[in-house]
This record gives structure tokens, sequence and C-alpha cells, in this order.
């Protein structure tokens, strides 16, 4: 590739960023940037100068947005990224700086026409930098051999530590890693900011250094916006506040993450729009650039004022698990006996049931019962089905909004027809899906 994909000018430097060899020109001079292995998408200089990317990995679904700093290289031939910006949905395909030149505030479209504001100064989270360059500790790389599998040292330039390059790992923080790929799991789950003891072997003696984890400052955006079908369109910030079109909010939901025994839960937006929904504070975010300013003009008139300390993650709505049919099934008598565990964060206020679409039940004829004072209720009720197929939800509602369950089919043995009836396939509706982040982290 001999002609550059992007040629930028700012105070007498020019840059040039070349797809395929992901070199930096500054000035006539190539420089590397990390990470290798990634696809340049989209290139601009903010306003302080520094130099923002959009990336895109191979093979992966994986987008983000990367700012470098040009008075600061890792050494006189190589950048490496300082931020990390999350929250593309796909390539990054343009960056626009904000227009006020004293702004550190600047603009990122993906392909599929989402929208996000970061602020380069905003509140950040500090992270391992992970897979963005080769080696996971302050110049220190650590490399496997084909040979042996073993896994030695490998010092960078401007390594001061204790370890020369060919000592044999034995262990991090007193765990024997195996291949590199499992160091790397195993250093995520490492607290980014804390010391990490290593062990190596050098033919007989056994040395131990204190290394610092490779971090970057990860920011997620003020506001996303994502233009929908039908002119609809949805428009919210990581602490779950929103605004939306008339029936744009239909489109969205939270993703909350369960850790890695359990599986995600999805909650549609609507489910928060007595908590979160809130149009003139998004106004306010994208004229202040700022939530904590924003928080502070709209909390000036509002009757119920907001905390910047609380996010979705404590407002959820219920969540519920069918315990009893666990799965859907076929029965051989009409009157059956159905439980499902609730969980709530705040007090569960009320359950209904729904058969076939419609409610039936009265209140005292479904048990709700709390297990011993903890956020988790047993729901249960007896249900006579008529001879068809039958489709069961359970309604449940807290004080932050209402959940209605994944329905539960169960189909009666017919000894007269013997034919059972056909079930049309479902129709998939795509939804836009956004990881619920803890407030705390990011505001």
């Amino acid at each position: 590739m001999d002609s550059p994909a992007a040629k930028l000018s700012y105070n007498s430097q020019t840059i040039e960023v070349r797809n395929e060899s992901f070199d930096l020109k500054i000035n006539n001079r190539f420089h590397t940037i990390m990470p290798h292995g990634t696809l340049v998408t989209s290139v601009s200089f903010i306003n302080d100068g520094r130099v923002v990317t959009g990336r895109a990995r191979y093979f992966t679904y994986s987008n983000y947005t990367l700012m470098y700093d040009l008075q600061h290289p890792v050494d006189k031939d190589g950048f490496e990224p300082v931020s990390l910006f999350e929250g593309a949905f796909g390539w990054v395909s343009s960056i626009v700086p904000s227009s006020d030149l004293e702004s550190s505030m600047f603009a990122v479209r993906d392909r599929v026409g989402a929208i996000s504001l970061f602020d380069a100064n905003g509140p950040s989270t500090t992270i391992f930098k992970n897979l963005l360059r080769y080696w996971p500790f302050v110049n220190l790389n650590l490399d496997v051999t084909k040979k042996d599998a073993n896994t030695y040292a490998s010092p960078q330039a401007g390594y001061a530590g204790a370890f020369k390059k060919g000592d044999k790992l034995e262990s991090i923080n007193g765990f024997k890693p195996g291949n590199k790929e499992a160091i790397i799991r195993y250093l995520e789950t490492l607290d980014p900011t804390a010391p990490v003891d290593i062990e190596m072997k050098r033919g007989d003696q056994s040395i131990h250094s204190t290394e610092k984890l490779n971090t970057l400052q990860a920011r997620m955006p003020l506001l996303s916006f994502v233009p929908l079908e039908n002119n609809e369109w949805l428009c919210w910030s990581p602490q779950g506040y929103y605004a939306a079109s008339t029936n744009g909010e239909r489109w969205g939901g939270w993703v909350i993450n369960k850790g890695v025994n359990a599986f995600a839960e999805f909650h549609p937006i609507h489910d928060f729009k007595k908590q979160f929904y809130r149009p003139e504070l998004v106004k306010m975010i994208a004229r202040h650039s700022s939530l904590e300013k924003a928080v502070r003009e709209f909390n000036e008139t509002a009757t119920q004022p907001l905390s910047l300390t609380v996010g979705v993650s404590e407002k959820l709505p219920p969540s519920i698990t069918w315990v009893s049919p666990a799965t859907d099934t076929t029965v051989n008598k009409s009157t059956v006996r159905f439980v499902a565990s609730v969980f709530s964060s705040s007090k569960l206020q009320s359950a209904k049931i729904l058969l076939n679409g419609r409610t039936v039940l009265r209140r005292d004829q479904i048990s709700i019962r709390q297990e011993r004072e903890t956020p988790r209720y047993i729901v249960s009720f007896d249900l006579d089905l008529p001879g068809t197929d039958n489709t069961i939800n359970i309604f449940a509602e807290n004080e932050n909004g209402t959940t209605l369950s994944l329905e539960r089919v169960l189909k009666m043995n017919s000894v007269e027809t013997g034919i059972e009836k056909y079930k049309p396939e479902p129709i998939f509706i795509e939804r836009w899906c956004f990881e619920a982040h803890d407030p705390g982290l990011h505001a």
C-alpha cells in the first residue's frame, strides 16, 4: 500500500496512517504505533494535539477508539495508546473534534450510524492493557518458546527490574501459569494498580521481582445516540439516563453481567422509564459536556433530585427464573404446579400470572414467600390448563419497575386426536444491548 489511508496536519506536524503497516508518519519519519493485528479505520487530531484513532481487531467484533500522545512516545520510534474509549457498535468511520478549540470533547461515529460523545480528559478507570500490546508488564515481555513450551523473560527498552532475558517463569503471585493466554486471563483478574510478585529461575537460582501491570485509562461516552428505523432514535448515558422517540425505547435494553458462573440478564430499557427517562437531563449533558454539571442544574428545579452514585445496577426491576417446570414440556394432567424464583433488589410488590396472554388468578391464589430476608422470593401457584398448547408468563413488579418472565410453554397430551398443533417459528427482533457499568467507576 503506497498511498496513506489518512493524512493530517497540526501545528506543522504531519501524520500519515497506513492501514496495512500501522505506521505513523510524523514529519517524514515513520513510527510504530501499537497495537498490531488491528485495522486503523479512522484518525483525527483533537484540539490539544493528541491523536485519536478508530481501531478494529481482525477476526473479532472488537471495535474501540485509542488516543495517542505524540509528545510522549514510548521510545524514539514507538507510540502506545494512553486512553481507550469504549462504546462503538461497529467500525469507527469518523472522529470529529469539538468546534470549541478549548474543549477536549470529540464525537465518534461508527458504521452502523451510532454516535458517541467523549471527553478526552473526563473521568476514567484504570484497566489492564491486556492484548493491546505484546508485553503484559511495564517494559517486560513474556515469551513462550515452541521448543519446550516454557515462558521466559524478555525485557524491553527501559526495563530496570531484576530479570534478564532467558529467565524462566515459575509463578505470578504464587500462581503457576500455563500458556501465555492462561497468563493473560489470570492477570485480567488482578487489581490493575497493584504490584505483582513474579518468581523466575536463572539456572538453579530463584529470583523474585515486583513488577507493574501495563495499564491505560478507559473512558465511557458521555452520551450515545442511535438512529433507528422509521425515524425513531434512542440516546442514553452509561449511568442509565435516556431520551427516546415515541417508539425508540422498545429497541434498547441493558445487559446485566452476573459473572462467569451465571447467565447475563437482559432488561428492556422501558423497564426503567420511571427511574431513568430524563430527556431534559440528556439535553443538559450534551449542553454542558459534563454529567456532574448537568445533574447539578437538573436538581435545582427537580422535585426528586438525582444522585450521581446511583446507576442502572442499583435500580433493577425484578429478575425471574423458572424453577418448575424448568423447561417447556408436555403434561398429562390439566392442573399444574408452577414455581419461580424472583430476585428483587427492593421489596417485591406484586406478581401476576398470564395464561395465553390473559391475566388469570387472584392475588390470594398466588403464593409469594421471601427467603429469610434475602432479596430472593419464591412465587408459586396452581393453574388449570385448557386442552391446548399453553404459554405461561409471570409479571413481577417492585418500586423500580416491572419484568415479564420468559414464557413457559406447556402442551397437553391429546388422546382423542393424537395431533400436535403446529407451532410457528419465533420472530427474532434485533435490539440494541448496552452493558450496565457501575457508575462509581465512571462518574
